[in-house]
C-alpha cells in the first residue's frame, strides 16, 4: 500500500525538479514519456506496463486508481488518493507544477478543495 508520506515525498520531488513544467490533460507522450505530474509518478513507481497507458487516457486519477487495484493489487490510502485527485486536478488547469502542489498542499490543510 502507498501511504500519504510516501506518495507526498514522490510527487513533491516531481515538482521540485521540475517547478515551472506544465502539462496537457495526458498521463503519457506521443515521445514515450510520462506528461503529467501523475504520469511521471505511476511511471516512477513502474505502476503501469508499456502497453497498459492506453487504457488510462482519458480518465482522472480515482479511475487509474481503481484500474490499478484490480489489475496489480496496487492500493492507495484515501488522504493519497484525494492529494493525487487535488494535484492533478490543478495542473490540469495549465498550472505549474510548484504552483499545483502548494495548492493542494493548501487544500489539504484547509479542507477545501482547490
Amino acid at each position: 500500500m502507498f501511504t500519504f508520506d510516501q506518495v507526498f515525498d514522490q510527487i513533491k520531488q516531481i515538482a521540485t525538479d521540475k517547478p515551472d513544467n506544465i502539462a496537457d490533460c495526458v498521463y503519457w507522450g506521443d515521445n514515450d514519456e510520462p506528461v503529467c505530474i501523475v504520469g511521471h509518478w505511476l511511471h516512477q513507481n513502474n505502476l503501469l506496463y508499456e502497453d497498459e497507458w492506453e487504457n488510462i487516457e482519458e480518465n482522472n486519477v480515482d479511475f487509474v486508481l481503481d484500474w490499478l487495484a484490480r489489475n496489480r493489487g496496487v492500493s492507495v490510502d484515501a488522504e493519497s488518493r484525494k492529494f493525487l485527485a487535488l494535484v492533478q486536478g490543478i495542473q490540469d488547469r495549465r498550472t505549474p507544477w510548484g504552483e499545483a502542489l502548494d495548492a493542494a498542499i493548501a487544500a489539504m490543510d484547509g479542507g477545501e478543495e482547490a
